[in-house]
């Protein structure tokens, strides 16, 4: 078993996350080295029966929850992340660590945002359309969504 941890600080704010085989000696390493680690308040875990997954989860985790210390993995450091997609083993694997969306998904999806504001929730239109446009920069350009038309909420 492969142990996937997240750690937070005392504003439930995600510091760190990562993978280990011994949870409780990867926390002392972390005591003993690391600056940030007097920002921890608590420690969640997920077990997984392969490295691999859980490696695989780490990567998904890193790079869309984007915790403060993390560095490698991270959207800041994509280079990184693509190496590690790329290692991964076999293509449901590479199915799940990016979704298989495809520039007509991206059309309908701003579609849809663009009726919630004019709903009158353009706050929460702006959020989805910020990471909607997130999702798209990461796997293809915007100009299926400049070609329909589509303007930010």
């Amino acid at each position: 078993m492969t142990t996937l941890y997240r750690l937070w600080n005392d504003r439930h704010a995600l510091l760190y996350v990562g993978i280990t085989n011994d949870v409780n000696a990867r926390m002392e390493e972390h005591r003993a080295d690391k600056p940030w680690w007097v920002e921890v308040d608590q420690v969640s875990t997920e077990e997984f029966g392969s490295r691999r997954y859980a490696l695989e989860a780490e990567t998904r985790a890193i790079y869309w929850e984007q915790p403060r210390y993390n560095v490698l993995g991270s959207p800041r450091y994509s280079a990184d992340w693509e190496a590690m997609y790329h290692a991964l083993e076999d293509e449901e694997a590479k199915r799940c660590a990016l979704p298989d969306l495809g520039e007509w998904d991206f059309v309908q999806l701003s579609k849809a945002i663009t009726a919630v504001a004019d709903a009158g929730l353009k706050d929460e239109a702006k959020t989805l359309f910020d990471l909607m446009e997130r999702l798209f920069t990461k796997s293809r350009p915007l100009s299926a969504l400049e070609a329909a038309g589509m303007k930010r909420p």
